[in-house]
């Protein structure tokens, strides 16, 4: 059942509720003036005014109003708790029929649970092999939203297999091919403290566009200059602290002016930049570096100097610390991917 149809179910009901309401207040009125019979209940009321007469096996109550010595008119009939339990479950939606949205038909709490589960609201959902993650776009016409899961390789993400699991979204809003470019799927997957999330949107009917990887505080940094670089783990090192979303777990020990040792650290990032020295706005650096890394004792010793341009390029000078407020930014390989999960149902590998 879609939320659209649940609304106008629980809308009819509500209305259905306030005339009842209304009704009661009347007979509520009235209870002050109930009477075995409707000819004693007549006999002891004037012209016009209400009273109310017990009812049979299906009604609590008659309310009547008095016309004339030996008439009266049938206000409302106020049905008993039994007769208002059974309606109320009269017409209740099969799990199917909640499923379909039919009108016309309540769904009860299973039916409202089924309905919104089927859209992966409430539990999990496998999405592998079905419309969400293999059709076309065209074939996602009118669904809505819907969740789950799947791997990355199911969905065409480059550089995830069908074994790296991540949660899907897919929506499209739209009834007809003319509203496509509203179809959408976004995968996202957390491995190792690190998030990734991609999003793809449709070209035409039958077609996918390429997935795009989000960027976000998590893939990017701002380096020391305030430009935005691309971001694996990212280790800001100012003279007397380390900040970054790598920073975690890592110590820095100074050895004396302008020698810091980063120590837990992985090997520095072997594909795009790997270290970032602040300039001042004219370009020139205030400070040249060295480096070494221990990757056995997984260290990395960072030697800072005074810029030499006696000549011409800058060369090392004396050891000089990292000015105050400024920091050098480093970028590390990716921790090692996580094993690939089984397949849902199969054994566990073990290392």
């Amino acid at each position: 059942m879609s939320y659209e149809s649940s609304v106008q179910q629980l809308e009819a009901t509500n209305a259905q509720l306030v005339k009842e309401v209304v009704r009661s207040r009347d007979l509520v009125a009235a209870m002050g003036n109930l009477y075995p019979s409707i000819s004693e209940g007549r006999a002891a009321v004037a012209n016009g005014q209400y009273f109310a007469v017990p009812g049979g096996a299906n009604v609590y109550a008659t309310l009547y109003r008095k016309t004339g010595a030996t008439t009266q008119d049938t206000i409302a009939e106020y049905p008993s708790r039994d007769s208002l339990a059974t309606a109320a479950f009269a017409n209740v939606a099969t799990l199917q029929q909640a499923l379909d949205g039919t009108a016309g038909v309540l769904p009860d709490a299973a039916g409202v649970h089924a309905s919104f589960n089927q859209y992966g609201l409430g539990q999990n959902r496998d999405l592998r092999g079905t419309i969400y993650t293999t059709n076309t776009p065209s074939d996602l016409l009118g669904v809505g939203v819907a969740f789950g899961f799947c791997g990355g390789g199911s969905l065409g993400i480059p550089g995830f297999s069908v074994n790296q699991y991540g949660s899907v979204e897919v929506g499209c809003q739209w009834i007809d091919v003319s509203g496509i470019s509203s179809a959408y799927r976004r995968f996202v997957r957390g491995s190792g403290g690190s998030t990734r999330e991609f999003l793809q949107t449709a070209i035409d009917a039958s077609t996918w566009g390429v997935w795009k990887e989000t960027i976000h505080t998590g893939n990017t940094t701002v380096d020391s200059n305030g430009f935005i670089k691309q971001a694996s783990p990212i280790i800001n090192l100012f003279d007397d602290q380390l900040t970054g979303n790598a920073a975690d777990g890592v110590t820095l020990t100074k050895g004396g002016t302008g020698v810091y040792t980063l120590n837990g650290v992985e090997p520095l990032a072997e594909s795009g930049w790997y270290i970032e020295t602040p300039k001042d706005r004219n370009g020139n650096i205030y400070f040249t570096l060295d480096y070494e890394q221990d990757l056995t004792a997984r260290t990395l010793t960072i030697r800072t100097y005074e810029p030499d341009y006696s000549t011409g390029p800058a060369t090392n000078g004396t050891p000089v610390d990292i000015n105050p407020g400024r920091f050098v930014a480093l970028r590390f390989n990716e921790k090692p991917e996580e094993p690939e999960l089984p397949e849902p149902g199969e054994p566990t590998p073990t290392p």
